[in-house]
C-alpha cells in the first residue's frame, strides 16, 4: 500500500516477542528509505520532518506509535486476514485483482509465482472450506465518533469447518 504495510508474522519459539521483529523491519526500511530522499528526492524531505519540541528537525519514515497489531489464534482468523490483505490494494482502487498488486503475495498462495517475499507454507494452518454464509443486521459503535451505526454490506458473517 502506499502509504502503510500489512505483514502476517509467524515468530518461531526462539523469537516469540513481535516487537524486536518489527523494530529490526522498520529501523532497516527507515535508514534505506530516507537516504533514497536524501540522494534522490531531497525536497521529499520536509514531508518527513518531524519536529521536537525544543525545536530539533529530525526526519521519520514511520509515523511515531507502534501500529495497529493483534494476535491471530485460529485458522478462520488467520486466512480472513491473509484475504484482507490480499484484496486491500483492490478495495483501495490500486489493481484490479489481488494478483495484480506488485507487492502482494496473493500470486505466491494461488501458486502463480513465488512473490516478493518467500512464504513459509509449512507453518500455515489449513485453509477453512467456506460452507455457508449468514447475513446479520446490527448496530455497533464507530470507534472514532462513537455514535451507533448500522452493518454495512462487509458484515457478513462466514461459516467455517476445516474438518471436510
Amino acid at each position: 500500500m502506499p502509504e502503510h504495510v500489512h505483514l502476517l508474522i509467524w515468530p518461531t519459539p526462539s523469537q516469540s516477542k513481535v516487537g524486536p521483529i518489527l523494530s529490526t523491519i522498520k529501523q532497516s526500511v527507515s535508514k534505506r528509505a530516507l537516504k533514497w530522499a536524501r540522494d534522490h528526492a531531497p525536497a521529499f524531505l520536509e514531508h518527513l520532518a518531524d519536529v521536537a519540541p525544543d525545536g530539533s528537525v529530525t526526519h521519520r519514515f514511520w509515523q511515531r506509535g507502534a501500529g495497529y497489531d493483534r494476535n491471530l489464534w485460529s485458522p478462520i482468523h488467520i486466512w480472513e486476514t491473509i484475504d484482507y490483505i490480499h484484496t486491500n490494494p483492490v478495495h483501495r482502487g490500486l489493481c484490479g485483482s489481488p494478483e495484480e498488486w506488485e507487492w502482494s503475495s496473493a500470486r505466491a498462495y494461488q501458486d502463480l509465482d513465488a512473490g516478493p517475499l518467500p512464504i513459509d507454507r509449512d507453518h500455515m494452518p489449513p485453509k477453512p472450506v467456506l460452507f455457508s454464509a449468514v447475513v446479520f443486521v446490527g448496530i455497533r459503535l464507530s470507534a472514532t465518533d462513537k455514535r451507533a451505526r448500522t452493518h454495512s454490506h462487509e458484515d457478513v458473517a462466514m461459516c467455517w469447518r476445516t474438518d471436510l
